[in-house]
């Protein structure tokens, strides 16, 4: 049986150089050649190497493999966020115009 990466799976049956793959109902024929598999969808899969073995890498103590913790949103001191202090931040004078809104996104 084979496994896909969607989810689906497929079980090959194998006679010689010839291979057939049921998946999802429908049957399809193979042909290997060398390091080639030629399928009857016109799919071909190729063999490739192993991945070589690496060395592991040592571990590093726990504290420093913990993640570090999310930046925190800046305080807004003196009260509650207005539409004014928001354009204050945001360096604007103004509100903008639809035309300048459109321009920047």
């Amino acid at each position: 049986t084979i496994r896909f990466f969607d989810g689906t799976s497929a079980t090959l049956t194998a006679s010689g150089d010839k291979l057939a793959a049921h998946v999802e109902g429908q049957t399809f024929h193979g042909s290997l050649a060398g390091d080639r598999l030629a399928w009857s969808d016109g799919d071909v899969w190729t063999r490739t190497p192993p991945p070589t073995q690496q060395k592991p890498k040592p571990k590093r103590p726990q504290a420093e493999r913990q993640k570090p913790p999310p930046p925190r949103p800046p305080k807004v001191q003196g009260g509650a966020m207005t539409f004014k202090r928001a354009l204050d931040c945001l360096g604007l004078p103004q509100e903008p115009t639809e035309e300048e809104l459109r321009k920047a996104y």
